[in-house]
């Protein structure tokens, strides 16, 4: 995912949460990185994920919240870095 904000401006960063469900968002620094799998940032999210309908905006991603019918908000800049 990248940032779909019209004002994003050159935010060239690339969001991956991998498989079905999880709880993890990887952060690449650039579409380059992703694809020789660079990672930039490991981020433990609240609440585990669950499908494929995420998006990024604004600063924040959004996506299904596992087992419930909720979708959920997270900061990405506030979210629990693993390095």
């Amino acid at each position: 995912m990248r940032e779909s904000a019209a004002d994003a401006g050159d935010d060239r960063r690339v969001w991956v949460m991998k498989h079905f469900s999880g709880g993890v968002l990887l952060q690449y620094d650039s579409w380059d990185d992703w694809t020789a799998d660079r990672v930039a940032s490991v981020h433990e999210l609240a609440r585990p994920f669950f499908g494929t309908g995420h998006v990024v905006y604004r600063a924040a991603v959004y996506y299904h919240h596992a087992g419930t019918d909720q979708v959920v908000r997270s900061d990405h800049r506030t979210i629990t870095r693993r390095h």
